[in-house]
């Protein structure tokens, strides 16, 4: 896990005369007997020097942090510092290095997530983590409405920390959450996303609806309050992940969200794809040219949306069955296909080619026709040939 590797880091730190220790959801996860995937280590030794005796690169020197390697892994060591005044709810406008390590500490986030350990496994608590911990509650690091007005981003990760760990927001904070939850409406929506789908990586789909509403944060994301406020009493939600839900949400109320919501191209497509299936299939069975086209996953979505809002019948098994059948997946895996047609006749319009391709994959999809050059091949002449399409090549 990589902590036998960071406690060399640590111990040549010392030997350089610097403190040093583990900080933060390395040591959190560690005493949960969690998977330990990322460390941080933080240090009264400056960036420069850190440079000096390890291998790594800047990653955030302005901010203290540099990325060292070690055995492999890679590591966040940052130097102990305290923050100036947040300018834009979410980074400092300033920094300043400290010389003790309690000052570092006042500046995070979580109580949890603000445990130190040293190269001993001994964990030092100045924010009363240990006890949070024990009782499974998140709660924030000193004054809660400070901490979030400086990162306004802490407001959903205290949703995606609590979801993670399945804590519970301490009152206060939840309050502080709560009474600040219009802060998020400065952070943008491509950095909402990222964290969204962390949430939504970990969170039952009731929990994180009810944890969105309860803190108003649904109030502050654009599309979200209208749909959660459809979803909260239903009796029909199920496990998604983050895009299916994005696709539910955007599915109750067609706002335009392409100016907040920045998903890629190819995002938008499948959320509009799986708005159509949706429509088509509601009081209607999903097909095998439904499958083709579109694909078993925005079919599984279109499935899911429809039983959660129409109660209509699960349709999973049909689409798997379907999927599993179809003979092709891609125009490409044709036996017969455009260049046989070229090669093989006098075409009157190339124009005709995309149809009768099109006629063909109609044919292989529906199992009418194999997908086997010769049986494909009498069908095209047995239908076209002779006729104002083209003639056979001599």
């Amino acid at each position: 896990m990589g902590l036998e590797s960071g406690i060399k880091i640590i111990k040549i730190l010392e030997n350089n005369g610097y403190e040093a220790f583990f900080v933060g959801g390395a040591v959190r996860d560690y005493l949960l007997k969690r998977e330990i995937k990322d460390i941080d280590i933080t240090t009264n030794c400056l960036p420069d020097k850190v440079l000096e005796l390890f291998k790594g690169v800047e990653t955030g020197k302005k901010y203290g942090c540099v990325t060292v390697f070690q055995d492999g892994f890679s590591f966040e060591v940052t130097t102990y510092r305290f923050d100036g005044k947040y300018i834009d709810s979410r980074h400092p406008n300033e920094i300043s290095f400290a010389s003790d390590v309690k000052e570092d500490i006042a500046r995070r986030d979580f109580t949890v997530n603000a445990l130190l350990m040293d190269k001993n496994f001994k964990v030092y608590d100045y924010v009363n983590g240990l006890e949070d911990l024990k009782n499974k509650m998140l709660r924030a690091v000193g004054n809660h409405h400070e901490r979030f007005k400086e990162d306004a981003l802490r407001l959903l990760r205290a949703i995606y920390f609590a979801v993670k760990l399945g804590f519970t927001l301490e009152e206060k904070t939840f309050a502080a959450i709560k009474e600040d939850a219009n802060l998020i409406s400065k952070i943008v929506g491509e950095r909402v996303i990222l964290e969204l789908k962390k949430i939504f990586e970990y969170g039952k789909i009731t929990e994180i609806i009810f944890l969105l509403q309860e803190t108003n944060l649904a109030e502050f994301i654009p599309n979200l309050k209208v749909g959660i406020t459809k979803l909260i009493n239903s009796k029909n939600l199920e496990a998604m992940d983050f895009h299916q839900f994005m696709a539910l949400i955007f599915y109750l109320n067609h706002e335009n969200y392409q100016n907040y919501w920045r998903f890629s191209n190819k995002e938008y497509s499948e959320f509009n794809s799986i708005f159509n299936l949706a429509f088509v299939t509601k009081a209607d069975s999903f097909n095998n040219l439904l499958v083709y086209t579109y694909g078993k996953k925005l079919c599984l979505t279109a499935n899911k949306i429809n039983r959660i809002l129409y109660q209509s019948p699960d349709q999973s098994a049909l689409i798997e069955k379907i999927d599993e059948k179809l003979p092709i997946k891609k125009t490409c895996e044709l036996k017969f296909k455009g260049g046989e047609l070229i090669s093989l006749y006098n075409l009157k319009g190339v124009q005709f080619i995309g149809a009768i391709v099109d006629d063909i994959k109609f044919q292989v999809i529906n199992h009418i026709l194999k997908n086997d050059y010769q049986e494909i091949k009498t069908y095209v002449e047995n239908k076209y040939l002779g006729g104002v399409l083209f003639d056979k090549k001599v």
